[in-house]
C-alpha cells in the first residue's frame, strides 16, 4: 500500500492545473519548517559548489602554452587547471586522458568557443575524477537522442557546468544540451549544473539525467541544478531526472531557473523517482524545487512521478511560477506510479502561482 501525503495550508486556495487539488500556502512558519527540513538533508558541498578545485596543481594556458584543449588535457595531472584565450576551438575533446581531477574554463566568459562538429564538444566516459567546466560558448551539429553537446558516461566524481552558453550551429540543437548518464554499483551520480544559458533544442532535453538502471544498487544521487534559462524554443522537456539505483540517497535541489517557449511537447521539470520496467527498491529521495519560473510548456509545468517499492520521499515544490496556454497540461503534476509498491511521500507545496 503506498501513502502520500500532501502538506499544505489555505489562504485564498485556488485549484491547480492537476488531476489532484494543489492550493496556495501563505504560512511564513510553516515553509520555514519544511524548508528547514529538506534542507538538513542537502550536502554543504553541493550547495557552496565552486568552479574551482581546492588545489590545483598548475594551470596549463591554450593557445600559450598549448595549441588545442584536448593537447592540454592530454598533458594535465590531478588538479590542474586549463584557461583557454579568447577564440574558436573547432575539437571534440575527450576527457578521459586528463590526470584527474580537471577544471576547464574561458579566460574571459564567452569570449571562447568550442565547436564540437558533428560530435560532442566535451565527454567523459568511465572516468575518475571531478570535471569542471565553466565559460564557454558550446556548439555542435551532432543528431544523437542518446548523447549531448556535453556527455557524461559513468563518471565517477562530480560534473560541474557552469556559466556556460550551448549555440547551436544551425536553428537548433539535435541532441541534449548536458547528457548525464550511470548505472554502475555503489558508484553516486554527482552533478551541478549553474547558471547556463541555453538555445534552441529539437525533441531533445536541455537537461538530461538518468542515474541508474532497474539493476543498480547503492548508487547515491547528488544534483544542484539553479539559475539557468533558455532563449530558444523547446520541443521536449527542459530539465528530465531519472532515479533508478536500489538502496539509494537521493538528494535534488532544482532552483532559480527560467524556462519558456515550447514549441512541441515538454515538461518544465520532469523528475522520476524510480522508473522503467523493473521497479527499484529502498530508495530515499529528499526534493526541493524552489523558484522557479516555467512560461508555456507544451505539457506539465512540473512532474514529480513516483515508482519503486519501499521508496521514501520527502519533496518541497515551493515559489514557482508556472504560466499556460493552450496547450499546457497541468501546472504541478504528482503521479504515484502503478508499479510502485510501499511508497511513502511527503510533499509540501508552498506559494506556487499557477
Amino acid at each position: 500500500m503506498d501513502r502520500l501525503q500532501f502538506v499544505f495550508l489555505m489562504k485564498d486556495a485556488f485549484p491547480v492545473y492537476s488531476s489532484q487539488s494543489v492550493n496556495k500556502v501563505t504560512s511564513a512558519l510553516i515553509q520555514r519548517l519544511a524548508l528547514l527540513t529538506v534542507l538538513a538533508y542537502l550536502p554543504i558541498l553541493a550547495l557552496a559548489n565552486t568552479c574551482t578545485p581546492e588545489h590545483t596543481n598548475a594551470v596549463l594556458n591554450v593557445p600559450g602554452t598549448f595549441a588545442t584543449i584536448q593537447a592540454a588535457v592530454n598533458a594535465s595531472a590531478a588538479g590542474d587547471e586549463i584557461v583557454i584565450g579568447n577564440g574558436t576551438y573547432n575539437e571534440s575533446v575527450n576527457l578521459n586522458t586528463a590526470g584527474g581531477d580537471i577544471t576547464i574554463r574561458a579566460a574571459n566568459p564567452g569570449m571562447v568557443t568550442v565547436n564540437g562538429g558533428t560530435s560532442r564538444a566535451f565527454s567523459v566516459t568511465g572516468f575518475t575524477g571531478n570535471v569542471t567546466i565553466d565559460g564557454l560558448v558550446l556548439t555542435s551539429s551532432m543528431d544523437n537522442s542518446t548523447s549531448g553537446v556535453i556527455s557524461s558516461i559513468n563518471l565517477t566524481g562530480r560534473l560541474t557546468v557552469s556559466n556556460c552558453t550551448f549555440s547551436p550551429t544551425a536553428a537548433q540543437f539535435l541532441t541534449d544540451g548536458i547528457y548525464c548518464f550511470s548505472d554502475v554499483n555503489n558508484v553516486p551520480t554527482q552533478v551541478s549544473i549553474l547558471n547556463n544559458i541555453f538555445g534552441a533544442f529539437d525533441n531533445d532535453q536541455l537537461i538530461y539525467i538518468e542515474a541508474g538502471d532497474g539493476n543498480t544498487t547503492n548508487a547515491n544521487v547528488d544534483i544542484l541544478i539553479d539559475g539557468n534559462t533558455n532563449t530558444g524554443v523547446l520541443e521536449d522537456d527542459a530539465v528530465r531526472v531519472v532515479t533508478e539505483s536500489s538502496n539509494s540517497n537521493t538528494t535534488m535541489v532544482i532552483t532559480n531557473n527560467i524556462f519558456s517557449g515550447w514549441t512541441g511537447s515538454g515538461a518544465g521539470l520532469d523528475v522520476h523517482i524510480g522508473f522503467g520496467g523493473t521497479p527499484p527498491t529502498g530508495q530515499t529521495a529528499r526534493l526541493l524545487f524552489d523558484n522557479n519560473m516555467i512560461s508555456n510548456t507544451d505539457g506539465d509545468g512540473i512532474t514529480l512521478n513516483l515508482d519503486g517499492i519501499n521508496t521514501d520521499i520527502f519533496a518541497i515544490i515551493s515559489r514557482n511560477t508556472i504560466t499556460g496556454n493552450a496547450n499546457t497540461e497541468t501546472g504541478i503534476f504528482v503521479d504515484d506510479d502503478s508499479s510502485g509498491d510501499g511508497i511513502e511521500a511527503t510533499i509540501f507545496l508552498t506559494d506556487n502561482t499557477i
